[in-house]
């Protein structure tokens, strides 16, 4: 970053396979998310290259990517407009069908249901008219409906009760089936059940492996546990 005199992430090399669930985790400022922001393509590389199959990821049109990847952030971005429209991001051309069975999938309906217009209700600026827990299942909803192969997920169940960080844990293993997934998480709840973890300290990646093998390791990973 122009104002750092160190680089955020360097001498990073791994493989993210198809359909698989990659975590990702280590401590704070670690570079996580910077990790994450160059695969979304908010920033770009100063150095070497990210490639998605035989393409470097730079020659893609970046409208072109962000139609394969869904993104729910740990504060997920919400318009001053109806519910419905905020479903809608992603995919303003969904079926009725398609609008209905996320609502069901992300178990946004008891709240649906208690709203005085329904999904014609406006939620407000930020949606100040719904809970963080509301606004989180929203934000699962809007992947189901948009249903992009690459989905990317930051801290998911963060700041969750336990029984709310259930809900999510479900929404999330229905969603991500079948598709590339991408999770930062630090609770394992999260990581022990993806293919690979990848450990993250100092802008490096200390240590790989699924949650079985890096529990047999001394490290990070197994100390954090």
């Amino acid at each position: 970053y122009d104002d750092r005199t160190t680089y955020a992430l360097k001498h990073i090399s791994c493989s993210l396979e198809p359909c698989s669930t990659i975590a990702v985790t280590g401590p704070s400022g670690a570079g996580k998310t910077t990790f994450i922001n160059l695969l979304l393509r908010f920033i770009q590389p100063t150095q070497g290259v990210i490639m998605t199959g035989d393409r470097d990821l730079q020659t893609i049109e970046r409208n072109d990517w962000l139609k394969q990847v869904s993104w729910i952030p740990q504060h997920p971005y919400l318009f001053n407009a109806t519910l419905r429209e905020n479903l809608l991001l992603g995919k303003s051309n969904a079926t009725e069908d398609e609008l209905m069975g996320a609502i069901e999938y992300s178990r946004l309906g008891p709240f649906v249901s208690s709203l005085p217009q329904g999904l014609d209700t406006n939620i407000g600026e930020q949606g100040a008219r719904i809970s963080g827990g509301e606004a989180q299942r929203l934000s699962f909803a809007r992947a189901f409906i948009k249903d992009a192969p690459i989905i990317v997920l930051d801290e998911p169940t963060s700041h969750t009760d336990p029984v709310l960080e259930q809900e999510l844990l479900e929404s999330m293993n229905r969603l991500i089936k079948g598709k590339t997934s991408l999770i930062i998480a630090h609770r394992l709840s999260t990581v022990k059940d993806a293919d690979l973890i990848l450990v993250f300290d100092q802008g490096r990646i200390v240590q790989s492996g699924s949650h079985s093998s890096l529990m047999k390791e001394y490290g990070f990973y197994r100390n954090a546990l």
